[in-house]
């Protein structure tokens, strides 16, 4: 089982290829844009597009009157979560990167003093 299932049906198998993503709403239709790091050589395409049809509701003000409002998809809002989760832990990931890397250069110019000091007692 897949750990985006939203992605998987959208044909997306590769969710750690995903580098941005963006939607855009135009005429009742939204767009998501995913663009994608592909490795050197690969014939994938860079970027995909997906349309979603809004989909149409009525709604009620506090007067009573009724109105039709679009919405967006219910399915395009599972990607948009999956895909803000997916950015969320390669963010959460890389600052996890970025404090062990500046804790081996503390640990590597301590010892480079400790050795020195133990050099000058010699």
């Amino acid at each position: 089982m897949s750990q985006y299932p939203q992605l998987n049906d959208m044909g997306i198998l590769n969710p750690s290829e995903i580098r941005t993503y963006m939607v855009n709403s135009l005429a009742g239709v939204d767009t998501l844009r995913i663009v994608y790091k592909r490795k050197e050589g690969s014939l994938l395409p860079v970027s995909r597009s997906y349309e979603f049809p809004q989909v149409q509701k009525t709604a009620t003000d506090g007067k009573g009157r009724k109105t039709d409002v679009l919405e967006t998809a219910p399915s395009l809002k599972s990607a948009l979560s999956e895909l803000k989760s997916l950015m969320k832990a390669r963010e959460d990931e890389t600052e996890h990167r970025e404090l062990l890397l500046s804790e081996l250069d503390a640990l590597e110019n301590e010892l480079a003093c400790r050795i020195a000091h133990i050099r000058s007692l010699l």
